[in-house]
């Protein structure tokens, strides 16, 4: 599911450095026997419940030491959650646990527990803006979106104030040394929170279609971009100097988005042009660039400035020996992603537009094509049709024919749960079949299907499938053969298992047929 999400993952705006390293175990200080045993044991869970048992019944001098030991076990089970149900426990937990800390009590902390229970929802938002999340999970979504945003804001309330505190101690004249140490920390947390209170606002616009959440997040960027307060940001103020800190060029990045949802585009385009032209931003930073740019152009329906933007990203570079023979240099994965997701979205347009847009998505899927982006494809043909495709070439007809083939099957297994289905016995269903395997069979036949070695043996697996449910057994077990030796040779293991599985299914079902061929029982003995 996380394909394109994955290669972002270092580029997200949650890259941002770790406020307070993460404690695998209880400070031996404050813990009793019992916690370091389970500390070191690893067995986090329990000691979590025991902690919360604690607390719950500590008199008020030792709940901050619990609060406190209980958060960092809390981040600790939240990085290391194996599945979505564990996470969501801990994530409620960890709600919980920050709505009852007081307002001064462990800063670091608290940003870091509301860092990791946002850290997921930003990888959700960013596949949300990629159409890889379904419409029944946005509501919650939006929930964690804003929930965060709102933790994310106090968190930097709470911090501001104990750097005033701590200011009028220091100009008074009545602070200790280790005063100016707090100091130094608090404004880094106050930074650290509203950098996350911008993100979470711009990804909650994203998500909701409000204005409001982007217009809060430019005020809390305003930290980060040099007005120094929970001010709009604004160019003239930014710093330029400060470009070079991955953290402070995300913010513009943010700032730059949040613009774009306010619709404000010419704003937007500025702040994108000053991380762009800057030359100390770093490559990590300005690969983000291009899908970002996108996003903008694409929220202000500037579709023929977005057309001249693609044709100047993918402009032939004659200085590379790759494209040196003029051929355009293809989007890459996210952006071409992207790219398709924002124009086939955009719905029916006049005529001289929809050209464009047509032409646009068009550009994009071939662009994941030419990169062996294959279930990129399938996921977007599922999702808005096969008409940007192509009428030749191995992805395009492979892509069709998976989706002919999903279609029949539904008609037989509604639940797709193909290990324990039967062949269909209903001729419509039959046909249906017998035209998805044709397609398949046509997708390994075109001339670029060499380029997609990777996929070549799932085309078979697909085809064999087809035809072993519309009941020709032996041109199925022909077909997952294929796929077999193509899959060992390519060190496809889970592929080549499944087609060596199918193949001994389809061929013990052709020798239990009065006219099996000769030779079948030979096959399946070799093939066992």
């Amino acid at each position: 599911m996380f394909g394109v999400a994955l290669a972002m993952a270092a580029s997200l705006p949650g890259a941002m450095a770790q406020v307070v390293p993460t404690e695998t175990t209880t400070k031996a200080t404050d813990a009793t026997p019992l916690e370091r045993y389970l500390a070191e044991r690893g067995l986090k869970a329990v000691l979590a419940e025991h902690l919360a048992a604690r607390l719950s019944e500590a008199p008020a001098d030792e709940r901050p030491r619990l609060m406190e030991r209980l958060g960092r076990t809390y981040v600790d089970l939240l990085a290391t959650a194996s599945n979505s149900d564990a996470r969501a426990v801990w994530e409620e937990r960890s709600r919980a646990l920050l709505k009852s800390m007081p307002e001064g009590q462990g800063l670091p902390l608290r940003v870091e527990l509301a860092r990791t229970v946002y850290s997921k929802a930003e990888i959700q938002a960013e596949l949300y803006r990629l159409g890889r999340v379904p419409e029944s999970e946005k509501a919650d979504l939006e929930r964690t979106l804003k929930g965060s945003k709102q933790q994310f804001e106090a968190l930097g309330s709470d911090a501001n104030r104990r750097v005033k505190v701590l200011e009028g101690k220091l100009e008074s004249g009545k602070s200790v040394p280790a005063d100016e140490e707090e100091l130094a920390e608090s404004r880094r947390v106050r930074s650290v929170a509203y950098y996350y209170a911008g993100w979470a606002g711009v990804y909650l616009a994203v998500v909701s279609g409000q204005e409001q959440p982007a217009a809060d997040s430019l005020k809390a960027f305003g930290w980060l971009t040099g007005r120094g307060a929970y001010e709009q940001a604004t160019l003239d103020k930014l710093p330029r100097t400060l470009l070079k800190h991955d953290h402070i060029a995300r913010a513009c990045l943010g700032v730059a988005m949040a613009f774009a949802s306010i619709g404000k585009q010419a704003e937007a385009g500025a702040w994108l042009d000053a991380v762009e032209n800057d030359e100390a931003v770093s490559p990590m930073v300005r690969a983000q660039l291009p899908v970002r740019r996108v996003g903008v152009l694409a929220t202000a329906q500037r579709w023929n400035d977005l057309e001249r933007y693609i044709t100047k990203l993918r402009a032939p570079r004659p200085l590379d020996p790759a494209y040196a023979d003029g051929r355009p240099v293809p989007l890459n994965e996210t952006s071409a992603r992207f790219l398709a997701v924002v124009c086939l979205q955009a719905g029916k347009a006049s005529g001289a537009v929809q050209t464009v847009l047509e032409r646009l998505a068009q550009t994009a899927v071939q662009d994941l094509i030419a990169g062996g982006f294959t279930s990129q494809v399938l996921e977007l043909a599922k999702t808005y049709g096969t008409t940007t495709l192509g009428a030749t070439g191995f992805v395009p007809t492979y892509v069709r024919g998976v989706m002919a083939y999903e279609s029949a099957i539904g008609l037989i297994d509604p639940s797709r749960d193909t290990a324990s289905v039967e062949p269909a016995t209903d001729p419509d269903t039959i046909n249906k079949l017998r035209e998805a395997g044709a397609l398949l069979d046509a997708a390994v036949t075109q001339d670029d299907a060499g380029q997609f070695g990777a996929d070549v043996p799932r085309a078979f697996l697909s085809a064999g499938r087809a035809y072993y449910f519309a009941g020709d057994s032996e041109k199925a077990a022909d077909r997952f053969a294929r796929g077999h030796t193509l899959a060992d040779a390519r060190r496809m293991a889970d592929v080549a298992q499944e087609n060596l599985w199918f193949a001994v299914l389809a061929l013990d079902r052709l020798a239990k047929s009065p006219d099996a061929p000769a030779a079948v029982d030979e096959r399946l003995e070799q093939l066992s």
